[in-house]
């Protein structure tokens, strides 16, 4: 009998681990120089543009000087990622700044590894971005 439920209990036990290995961290992907490919902007048309998408795709977001924004995006108030975003008329990054109960960290080949989910939200934050800058 102690052998079936230790068999039953290693079963189920691996049922509900998969999900979390499934959420890993991945390597953390910074999109640079993204290029402008729409008509001819100025650069407070691309400030226009990142600061109203970023609202589209949830994320706050505050001017800096220098061409720079800094944008965060708080996930059911347990996820919080920063990035940075700078920009010029042609072309625009978005940069990882900190993170809270990301899983942020190196692997051990010194690869800057975080929460598999911080890829898509950037991913998305970047979309929103784009979108806005091809309706000028």
């Amino acid at each position: 009998m102690r052998i079936k439920f230790l068999v039953l209990f290693v079963c189920m036990l691996s049922l509900v681990a998969t999900p979390v290995y499934a959420r890993e961290p991945v390597p953390l992907v910074n999109h640079n120089n993204v290029a402008i490919t729409s008509k001819p902007l100025t650069v407070d048309q691309v400030k226009g543009a990142i600061l109203t998408g970023a609202v589209t795709a949830g994320w706050s977001s505050i001017p800096q000087e220098n061409n720079l924004i800094v944008s965060t995006l708080t996930v059911r108030n347990k996820h919080t990622v920063v990035v940075e975003i700078s920009y010029t008329a042609q072309q625009f990054s978005i940069n990882y700044k900190s993170s809270t109960n990301m899983k942020a960290g190196l692997s051990m080949d010194k690869q800057q590894m975080i929460h598999p989910f911080y890829n898509n939200w950037v991913d998305s934050l970047k979309n929103a971005i784009q979108a806005e800058l091809h309706k000028y």
